[in-house]
Parts: structure tokens; sequence; C-alpha cells
């Protein structure tokens, strides 16, 4: 039996020793509980017993030679006879348990026993061991236990505190008792001859089990030294596998790409590996020095990892970890490697050695680089897309607070990019867009940064232009006009030469008094006053531009409250015919702001059709239109009336447009040629096709179909003869001059008699003189609306002017 053979047999008996020894303590332990268990049960029946015999204030029972009337009760009701002559003598709780005690020991040993230190009875003496527990409750101490021989026996001895109740007041009143006070205690002894005879016969199981246990394990000892022997015949096929796996590692690394060296720092000669040497394209003809390594490393490279080997690593004593690029011996390719290694050091705490790898990462280096490139940077132009330039205009405010140096942020917008889409097709867009970025580029100096935003949407970031406004202003300025005129200059596209232009925003800021969504907001509105000032031009950013703004913001908020509160109205402005009898009104609508009074349609009409609000308010205006129509339904005066509605574009294009038009016709029992829309070119010409399809649907349900504004546009007479209209109304800019201006005058009658050729309905808006409506009538209009008839007036104005009217 060989030394580890012997020794893991002496282990494996201590174990089975030791565990079978805290066993036999534990069973000990046990025993000595489950007794305790019992006495303290057997107290539990006593102290109740007690506890019911108090509370009922004593028990009566016919003395007797074994019940004598207790001598020791002080009680002037001790003693009573009944009504039947029966004597009675009265039981206190402690004397009833006494008694129950006796009785159920009367063939044994005193083995239980209430008593106290202060007695009414003499005959409850303390023993010594009692005296010492009725002193430790005193003391705060709740039990008292110990093992005892009395007689030839052993018992456990277990006692509880009494603790005075308001009972118990009638009988130790007069001992100074008070509630909660420990008048004595209460005692129970168990014998422990059957818990010792369970414990001897458990022990010999325990005794039985280990041995059963540990002859286990040594036969499993000796199937295991059987099997050693075994096993070191079969050790040197082992080691011939281990080889074939070190072969196969080796393939593996070739595989990978992963060479290991070994680098002796005193002399500076490193080992290789073959795949080490044909990442870095040598052989081992190639000197294999520190010096001749550094020789492969990136130019630009090479002096970093010089000093981060000679500091980060061997002088700090710590791993290398790091990916750098060589030029490859053989081809002279860029390859990205990520090298590893390992200090090894001797006794004295000097480096001795470093072991590692290398592997080629150029392709997923090159992978992550790609997708850092489509994370950040704008697919056509290469330029920063908007994330990146937004995290480079940030990064430019915390650095211009440092600094407290001033910076500007350019917003450009391409003019007319739009049309270059249209007329000549992305790909010369997308051309237009490539040129204009290396235009800009080119105008920035590098420490400066252009990016798209974008669209035809480009940001300039110019940082550190000076810590004076007014010589940053001018420096912005200057770089700014650059990069218009730049981008005015023509393009040349594909052999076809275009002119373009921007529209530039400029935003100055310094220290991070606006965050940078701010500051693009403000490029954003310089550029579009840029652009409404005829384009190709330069804007900067001021407070008026803003207080415009938070106007224009502010009349939005309250726009959006107009419906909900009630605050819009329609007015109506009387439509005459020929004969100047009423034929119908237009629905306009009015606010009344309950603080800035009447606001123009002028202000909050561009203001709702910029935004989703126009939906709102068209919906009100047709709701309290159809409402009104059925009201003049009602009356006979006023049944034959055409109510005209205006829809705009966004308006007519919801999908369910027509679809509420015929619920309200419905909800109000409507004659709907009653109903007249009023749609614009705009209308029109946003989609040609679904505008006919959802005209004919009004059609067909009898609605009333009129263009607004006719002649304005540029394709109304190409498309009048596909559209389903009723009327076209003339626009009031041809009216005003027609009585002085020719052109106009030529320009209404070939409305009109366009008019009369397709069979529609033709009324003039704006009319204002009786020259103008004697001039109409002779080119044959059909009907009118003007000043000249009536204002935009409320409803109750209107239904005067309509009795009046009538009546004239």
């Amino acid at each position: 039996m060989s030394h580890k053979s012997f020794g893991l047999l002496i282990g494996w008996t201590l174990l089975i020793a030791i565990s079978l020894m805290w066993n036999l303590r534990e069973l000990d332990k046990s025993s000595l509980n489950n007794a305790a268990a019992v006495a303290r049960a057997s107290l539990a029946k006593d102290i109740g017993i007690r506890d019911w015999v108090a509370s009922h204030g004593g028990v009566y029972v016919q003395p007797s030679a074994h019940t004598q009337p207790n001598p020791y009760l002080k009680v002037s009701d001790r003693d009573v006879t009944t009504s039947t002559g029966m004597k009675l003598t009265l039981m206190n709780p402690a004397f009833v348990l006494r008694e129950v005690q006796e009785d159920s020991n009367r063939s044994k040993l005193d083995l239980s026993h209430l008593t106290s230190l202060k007695l009414l009875n003499p005959n409850n003496k303390p023993d010594p061991w009692e005296i010492k527990a009725l002193k430790s409750f005193e003391q705060g101490n709740k039990e008292r236990m110990e093992i005892a021989y009395i007689g030839n026996e052993t018992y456990l001895r277990l006692m509880q505190p009494l603790p005075v109740k308001a009972d118990c007041l009638r009988c130790h009143a007069v001992q100074g008792y008070k509630v909660g006070d420990i008048r004595g205690g209460i005692g129970a002894s168990v014998k422990m001859r059957p818990f010792i005879e369970r414990q001897s016969q458990r022990s010999f199981q325990l005794g039985l089990t280990h041995g059963l246990i540990w002859l286990a394990g040594f036969i499993g000892l000796a199937v295991m030294f059987v099997r050693e022997n075994m096993a070191l015949a079969g050790r040197v096929q082992t080691e011939i596998k281990l080889i074939e796996l070190n072969t196969t590692l080796l393939e593996s690394q070739r595989i990978a790409g992963l060479g290991s060296y070994i680098l002796d720092i005193p002399s500076g000669i490193w080992e290789s590996s073959e795949v080490m040497d044909q990442i870095f394209g040598i052989d081992q003809r190639y000197q294999h020095t520190v010096d001749s390594w550094l020789a492969l490393i990136h130019p630009e490279d090479r002096a970093m990892m010089n000093n981060h080997l000679l500091n980060d690593v061997f002088a700090a004593g710590k791993s290398f970890d790091k990916e750098y690029r060589i030029i490859r011996f053989n081809d002279q390719a860029s390859r990205w490697l990520h090298g590893l290694g390992k200090l090894e050091f001797d006794e004295q705490g000097r480096v001795l050695k470093m072991r590692g790898s290398i592997q080629d990462v150029t392709e997923r280096v090159e992978a992550t680089s790609a997708i850092y490139q489509l994370a950040y940077y704008d697919t056509l132009t290469r330029l920063p897309n908007r994330r990146l330039s937004f995290d480079k205009l940030k990064a430019a405010i915390d650095q211009s607070s440092e600094m407290q140096c001033y910076g500007a942020v350019l917003l450009l917008g391409l003019d007319n990019f739009k049309a270059v889409n249209d007329m000549l097709g992305h790909e010369y867009g997308d051309a237009l867009l490539i040129e204009a970025a290396a235009r800009m580029k080119l105008c920035v100096s590098d420490k400066d940064a252009v990016g798209r935003m974008g669209g035809d949407a480009f940001m300039v970031l110019l940082e550190g232009l000076d810590s004076d406004i007014e010589h940053a202003s001018r420096k912005a300025a200057e770089i700014a006009e650059g990069i218009r005129r730049a981008l005015a200059a023509l393009y040349r596209l594909s052999n076809k030469e275009y002119a373009s232009s921007a529209s530039i925003g400029v935003s100055l800021y310094r220290g991070a008094a606006l965050s940078a969504s701010a500051l693009l907001k403000h490029s954003e509105m310089a550029m579009y006053k840029a652009k409404e000032s005829g384009r190709d031009a330069v804007r900067f950013f001021d407070t008026v531009m803003q207080v415009s703004i938070e106007t224009h913001a502010a009349l939005e908020a309250d726009l959006r409250r107009a419906v909900p509160e009630q605050q819009l109205q329609l007015h109506y402005q009387l439509q005459v015919d020929s004969e100047k009898r009423p034929v119908g009104a237009e629905a306009l609508v009015r606010w009344m702001h309950p603080t800035r009074g009447m606001v123009s349609p002028v202000q909050f009409i561009p203001l709702a059709e910029e935004s989703s609000l126009i939906i709102e308010v068209g919906d009100w205006v047709m709701v309290t239109a159809c409402r009104q129509l059925a009201v003049w339904a009602a009356a006979e005066h006023s049944k034959h009336l055409t109510l005209a509605i205006n829809v705009s574009a966004r308006q007519f294009k919801q999908p369910d447009f027509v679809a509420k038009v015929k619920n309200l016709i419905h909800a109000h029992g409507l004659d709907a040629s009653r109903l007249k829309i009023e749609l614009t070119e705009s209308v029109v010409l946003s989609d040609v096709a679904e505008v006919i399809s959802k005209m004919h649907a009004l059609k067909a349900l009898r609605v009333r179909l009129s263009m607004d504004d006719f002649g304005t546009g540029y394709s109304s007479l190409s498309y009048l003869k596909q559209l389903p209209l009723d009327q076209i109304k003339i626009d009031q800019s041809f009216v005003r001059d027609m009585t002085s201006d020719q052109n106009d005058a030529v320009m209404v009658q070939t409305i009109i008699d366009l008019g009369k050729n397709f069979h529609l309905n033709v009324i003039a808006e704006g009319v204002e003189t009786e020259a103008q409506v004697s001039l109409l009538k002779l080119y044959g209009c059909m009907a009118y609306q003007g000043y000249l008839f009536s204002k935009p007036v409320p409803i109750e104005q209107f239904e005067t002017l309509l009795t009046h009217q009538m009546n004239a």
C-alpha cells in the first residue's frame, strides 16, 4: 500500500470517528431536551389547574380525613354551611394543587412540588436547589433546570416562577404581594430512565451504522487502489494523446490567426510560434529583437506602443493588452493586431519574461469601423450624421465654457433642392449633395466640423472664434459668406451645369447657457429668415426673431383652446344674384379671444394650417354651418339659401372627410344641394386623382362644389374639364381693378365666358362698387359677393339683413 493510500484510509477512519462522536453528543442533547419537554408539559397542566381554581375564588369541598380545613388560609368565608346543612371548607389554589399532586404521587417519591420563600404553609418548604431557583426568579430568570439523583433514580428537575395575579390577592394580599410579583415557583421532576434507555438503543444503532459506512468506504478505497494501478498503465497512452491534441491546438491557432511568443526582457530577444511569424510576414531568419518588432509596427502607432511597453507594462509591472497596427514585412500590408502578455518575475521582483499571444483582428476592426460609419456618418456624403453632429455640438459647448470663447452653429438649407430631384432625378440630387459637402469642407478649418442633418440640411460647427462677441460674429459671418459663395457657384452634374444656392442661419454660443437643441433651433429660425428674405442669404439669430417665434407659439397655444372653450364664431357674408336677391352666404370663421379680442383670420388661419389645428377648426365650421342650414331650412324666407364653407387641403385629405359630410347631412336632415364646399387650386393640385375621386363622392351626395380664387393658380384650365364643379369664384384681385385696368377686365370676362362654356355658375367676390356690378352684369356674371352688399357679420345681424333684403 502506498503512502497516499494509507493516508486516505487514516483520514476516512478519523472522519467516521468524528461523525460518530458528534452524533452521540447530539443524541445526548436530544434526550435531555425531550425530558425537559415532558417536565414543561407537566408544569403547564399544574399551572392550568391552579389558574382555574384561582379564577373561581377557590373550591369548596366537604371536610374529610384527607381534606381537612386549611389552617393557614386566613379568610372569613373559609368554612360555610349550605341551606341543607352541609358543611363545606374552602380550598385555595395552592392547597388544591398540592392535594392533586399528593393523590397522583402517593405510590412514588414527591416528584412535583409547589413552594415559595414566603410560605403560608410550612409543608411547602423549599429544598436548597429550590431556594436557588426561587432567588434566580426574583432576578428575572424564567426557568431553572438540573439533573439530580433522587433515591436510586436519575431525574430531570425543572422549575418555573409563579407570578401573582389579581385572583391570588384574596389569599396572599396579607403577605404584601402585588399583581406581577413572583410569589414562588412550581417544579416538576421527570425520570430519565426511559430516555436513557432509548438513548442507549440509538447509540448502538449509530455505532453499527457508522461501522458499516466505514466498511463501505474501506472497500471503495481498496477498489480505488486497484484502479490507480490500472491508470498508471494508461498514462503513456494519455501522453501520446496530449501530443496529438497539442498538434491540433497549433493548427487551430493557425486557422484563428493566433500566434504565441516568449520575450526575454534582459536580452530583448523573443521567440515566436510559426503562426506569429506568418502574421508578421517573417520567418526565423528575421532578427527577433524588440527593436525589430518595433520596426514592424505602423509608423503612426510606433511611438505610442514603445511608450506603452516601457511605462505602462514593464515599469508598472502590469499585463500587456493592446490593439495596434503593423506593416506586414513580406507584402507591406497594414494589419490590425491584438496583443496579450503576462509578465514573469524573479524572487527580487525583477521582470524576467513576458509570455503572450498575438491575433490578427483586421476583419473585426474593419467590421467595427463599418458599423461605426453606418451609425455616425452619412452614407452619401461621408459627413457626420445628425447624431454625431449633435454630440459634437454638445462637446463644443462644454469646451467653450472652459475656454470662454465664442463659437457658432451654421444651419444650411440648399435652395430649391426638391426641384433638382423632381426635374433631374435623385441621381443628380445626390451628386449635388456630395459636391456641396465637399465645397463646405474646403471653407472651414480642420478644427471645425461639417455634418449632414438630413435631406438638404447641413450643419457647420465653428469653434474657438474669439472671446469678443463682435469679433466672433465677424469671423462667423465671413465664413458663412464664404460658404454661401462657394455653394452659389455653378455645379457640373453629369456634364450638365446647374445653378444652386443656400440659405444659412447662424447662431453664436459660449458656455452652457443654451442647450444644443436650443442652439440648433435658433439657427433653424435664422435659416428660415434667410429663405424668407429671398434665399441665397446669411441671417443671424436675434432676440427680435425669438420674440416673434414666442408670440407665434403663444398664439398657437391659445388657438388650441379656442374650439373647446367656444371662442370661435361663424360670420356670414351675403351672396346675391344679378338682381341683388339673396341666394346664399359664405360662412367665414372668426376668433373672439377672451383677452386679445377679435383675432384676424390673417393671423390664425395660416397658423392653423401649419399644424393639425386646421382639421379641428374645419370640423367645427362644418358642424356649425350644417346646424345653421337646418335652421334656415325650417323657415320659409330662408329655405332656398345655400351656404358655402371653405375646406383646407389638409382637411380635405382626411380619409373620413366624405363620411363626415354624409353623417352631418343625415344628422340634420339637410337638402345636400344647399351645402356648398369651396376648394382652392392648392387642394386640387396636391393629388389630382384622389381629389377628383372625393369630389365625385360628394357630388353623389348632391353637395355643390365651388373653386375658390379661380385664376390665381397655374393649372386651373388644364384640370377644369376633369373636375365635377358647380361653380367658379372670380378672385377679388381681378374684380378690384377691373373698371380701371383693361387686363383685369379681360381676365374677368374670360373667366365668365369659360364658366358659361363649361356650364358652370360664376360668382365674383370682392364687389365693392356699383360700377363693378354693372360691368360684371354686362359680361354675364351670375352671382355677387362683397362689401357692397354686406360685410361678414354674426348670424343675428345677418338675419336682420336678410329680412331687410327680402322686404326691399
